[in-house]
């Protein structure tokens, strides 16, 4: 039946609606839980703890590195001890073989501008699972996207130390300590 219009049936199109649970939230704030390990120094790191208790670490918006632009991070190097964080190799389901840490374990080292460095260190005890290499060509990620492509590390907690984080301040207790307003 050419011509006959009757039997066509227009595609209907739904409009893409996105159900969050969280809407406005960043995915940082929605999938994380966020704590800071601070000091006077303001050598401010967070410590990024995903729904599966893998924890992610980076500076935070706080640290010395970012205050007044006054410096710019030059360069990253993750040979920082006697085993090269760079050639850490997991491998398997349940990662076998990373580099196991301590919360004062160096993670890196972080050359500024004006010839100053300073360690970053791993603030959790765990398994080092990855590095952010992209730091190394890009150093520059650490201060424009610091909580999410500027990560420093992933790093997976042993099973019974996956709620060890006592040491380390929430974000409210972060917020109010570094005079954030919400």
């Amino acid at each position: 039946m050419e011509g006959d219009e009757e039997g066509l049936e227009e595609e209907v199109v739904a409009p893409l609606v996105v159900d969050s649970k969280n809407p406005g939230k960043s995915v940082v704030e929605r999938y994380f839980t966020q704590y800071f390990a601070m000091n006077e120094q303001f050598e401010d790191q967070y410590v990024y703890k995903h729904f599966n208790n893998l924890f992610v670490i980076g500076l935070a918006s706080t640290h010395f590195a970012f205050k007044n632009g006054e410096k710019t991070i030059k360069s990253v190097n993750f040979d920082v001890s006697s085993r090269s964080r760079l050639n850490n190799q997991v491998s398997g389901k349940g990662k076998k073989g990373g580099i196991q840490l301590k919360p004062n374990d160096p993670l890196c080292s972080i050359l500024l501008s004006d010839g100053s460095s300073f360690t970053v260190k791993s603030c959790v005890t765990g398994s080092l699972l990855e590095v952010n290499e992209k730091l190394l060509e890009d150093p520059s990620l650490l201060s424009l996207k610091n909580e999410t492509d500027g990560f420093i590390a992933i790093i997976q907690p042993k099973f019974g130390d996956k709620d060890k984080v006592d040491h380390l301040s929430t974000q409210e207790e972060y917020k109010r300590i570094r005079n954030i307003s919400t």
